[in-house]
């Protein structure tokens, strides 16, 4: 018998969200472990700190990803079509915060400011870092079911 949104536990959505969550974290704390800031991404001296926006860019894919297959049927990952009510719209506001990671992740690898500090790759990173920003604000909102 396939799950369906009434035989998902809370739980079980948390528990996805927590390990995305743990990935994120370690992310961050190497980003701060780094000094980066979006402004020291941008200068020459920062080419890890835009290495490690090039590994958010496969984070933000993959948190996207992960919560696609977590409400489509037959796909590994699969948990229900939709969350139960008491989380649903938080898992929407993750999910669209997540979204919005990946449309500024792609926008900064486009600007190719993976590889240069060229004209434009300033606002690209600053809209970048807020996205991840907004992310780890939409993970916290899930601690009471952590």
């Amino acid at each position: 018998m396939s799950p369906t949104t009434e035989s998902s536990t809370v739980a079980q959505w948390a528990s996805l969200i927590a390990q995305q969550k743990a990935e994120w974290d370690d992310w961050a704390e190497s980003w701060d472990d780094s000094e980066c800031s979006p402004a020291f991404a941008t200068t020459q001296a920062g080419i890890i700190c835009r290495v490690q926006l090039t590994s958010a860019t496969f984070m933000a894919t993959t948190t996207t990803i992960e919560h696609q297959l977590a409400v489509t049927p037959g796909k590994k990952g699969f948990i229900a079509s939709s969350p139960p009510a008491e989380v649903s719209s938080l898992f929407a506001q993750t999910k669209t915060a997540a979204e919005t990671v990946q449309r500024e992740a792609e926008a900064w690898d486009a600007g190719g400011c993976s590889t240069t500090t060229g004209e434009g790759c300033a606002s690209l990173t600053f809209a970048f870092d807020r996205a991840i920003g907004d992310l780890s604000k939409a993970f916290v909102g899930w601690s009471p079911y952590m």
